[in-house]
């Protein structure tokens, strides 16, 4: 895969509108019943990632439509929204999209977009054999991204009503956030805390178990500028694989741990972490999706 791939330079496909006036951008074969929901992370929005172009070119091969949409939480509105209302917004897609032929879904999320798609396989999966497959990429702990001073002058903004709606000074976060969000994304138990390393065991398979009948790959990139440098990231991938699979019982379903040796975050470098990436998802499709 090249810098200058032609398939890299954009996308073509259909907006439509979902839900309480939200749109999505579906692109790949039209009238696919196979589809793919690609979730971006904080601030992240349409083309969240370089290899979104890529992806869906690769999926189309395969019979996959690739779809992008815009939730309650895109762009800068995050902090002011919740993983709740995020899946609420999945759930109205799907039902959309059932109107457009889907029988088949797969996830993939992107850094925060991968917490997006953990809560939503923990809290509503189901057993009508929708969902197909989950990709997390990027899946960083939000908590774990700061630096000592950071996470002392965080510890002022968790104080107080961690329900509360009430907006943060601007000095409190990068972005406007409330205090219910805030500590979501940085206290250890909020609901955004899927991916910290001190997690126990025991916490991982709370938030996990009920991949054991999702195939799923976890990809985390060597370099991530986000992950804290003392890290073991192959060690932690493959802690939450093990918490994916079936107790005692485990099942002939792929937790697949992927690290990708020298790349960073959403994967613009280099380009053969990139490929391996994408051809691990196709590998993944037509092993287990066929």
């Amino acid at each position: 895969m090249s810098s200058d791939d032609s398939r890299g330079e954009g996308m073509t496909g259909e907006l439509f509108s979902y839900g309480n006036g939200l749109q999505a951008f579906e692109s790949g074969p039209k009238g696919s019943k196979k589809k793919m929901i690609m979730i971006g992370g904080l601030s992240d929005g349409l083309l969240a990632c370089p290899y979104v172009p890529e992806l869906g070119f690769c999926l189309a091969e395969e019979g996959y439509s690739l779809v992008q949409p815009i939730l309650r939480s895109s762009y800068c509105q995050f902090g002011f929204r919740t993983l709740d209302d995020d899946v609420a917004d999945l759930l109205d897609l799907i039902t959309k999209l059932k109107t457009r032929g889907l029988n088949r879904l797969a996830l993939c999320g992107h850094s925060t977009g991968s917490q997006i798609c953990a809560h939503f396989v923990r809290n509503y999966i189901n057993n009508d054999q929708l969902l197909s497959l989950v990709i997390l990429q990027a899946a960083v702990s939000d908590r774990e991204t700061d630096d000592n001073a950071l996470i002392q002058q965080r510890a002022i903004w968790l104080d107080g009503d961690t329900s509360s709606e009430e907006m943060l000074p601007r000095e409190a976060f990068w972005s406007p956030i409330t205090r219910r969000r805030f500590f979501d994304l940085h206290a250890k138990g909020g609901t955004d805390d899927y991916f910290s390393s001190d997690l126990s065991d025991h916490e991982l398979r709370e938030r996990f178990s009920k991949f054991h009948n999702v195939p799923c790959i976890l990809a985390y990139s060597g370099a991530d500028e986000y992950a804290p440098p003392s890290l073991d990231k192959l060690t932690l991938i493959q802690r939450i694989c093990k918490a994916m699979d079936k107790e005692d019982h485990p099942d002939n379903v792929p937790h697949i741990p992927l690290l990708l040796e020298n790349a960073d975050h959403a994967l613009y470098k280099p380009l053969s972490a990139r490929k391996r990436f994408l051809d691990e998802i196709i590998r993944l499709i037509r092993t287990f999706d066929s």
